[in-house]
């Protein structure tokens, strides 16, 4: 996994959407650079942490990579989903939506002690989204169906 750092912290009043996901999956990937990843959020028009459509976008960039992005919910102090992480993803990246000191944030993890944080200003990750979960995002192999 190649240790990456966003291009745009979000600041939607002056224009900029926030790339900490895209960055994350640069990283997942061992991409050069986060825009090599399609900017699924800002394609898919910013409206406050809605993801739906920018997983379809992102989905259809990954499969180029026989990939898919898939992610649940876990509800948990950050104790537990260290525990969590490390029971059942040892060994493995995964990322991880939270919310950092800015609002909604997507960082990687790896069992219960490494954290990275692709933010610009490293503003980490404090607790779950606001929606009282921690998101897991997994990149999974894909087999097209042609």
């Amino acid at each position: 996994m190649k240790e990456l750092k966003q291009l745009n912290l979000h600041r939607p009043e002056e224009g900029l959407i926030g790339d900490c996901f895209r960055t994350c999956i640069a990283c997942l990937l061992d991409m050069p650079a986060p825009d090599h990843v399609p900017h699924a959020y800002e394609l898919a028009g910013w409206d406050n942490e809605n993801s739906t459509e920018a997983h379809k976008l992102l989905n259809e960039y990954l499969k180029t990579f026989n990939l898919r992005y898939v992610e649940y919910p876990v509800q948990a102090t950050e104790e537990t989903l260290q525990v969590y992480l490390y029971h059942y993803y040892k060994d493995m990246y995964v990322h991880v939506g939270c919310s950092s000191k800015h609002g909604g944030h997507s960082v990687i993890r790896k069992n219960g002690d490494y954290i990275w944080d692709p933010s610009k200003d490293n503003s980490g990750c404090v607790g779950p989204m606001k929606d009282g979960y921690y998101w897991i995002g997994l990149l999974v192999h894909h087999k097209s169906e042609e």
